[in-house]
């Protein structure tokens, strides 16, 4: 369902929110020095990917989805991360929202 804003009623915290660092690097000189990582603050759970060819905004996005994939849904998050662009295409207030 669709709704504006205005309507819109904040979903409950579910259970407590878990951090994230998110980092990502774009290619080097050389072209193929590019991956991604990110950490779970209180447990110290990583994941680390090397992967050729990715822009640092891809790679920002890539480390992005991999955390999120970790914690599934009903996750309530806290994501830090260094791209202050991806960061604002994430935070940006829409005109109307998408509940599922």
């Amino acid at each position: 369902m669709i709704s504006d804003q205005q309507n819109r009623q904040p979903k409950p915290l579910l259970g407590r929110v878990k951090t994230f660092y998110v980092y990502g690097e774009g290619v080097g000189p050389n072209g193929i020095a590019s991956g991604f990582c990110w950490l779970k603050e209180d447990t110290r759970k990583h994941q680390i990917k090397w992967m050729a060819g990715l822009t640092k905004e891809k790679a920002e996005y890539r480390g992005l989805i991999g955390a999120l994939e970790y914690v599934g849904d009903g996750s309530t998050v806290d994501i830090c991360m260094g791209s202050a662009e991806v960061a604002h295409q994430f935070n940006y207030p829409f005109p109307s929202m998408i509940h599922i």
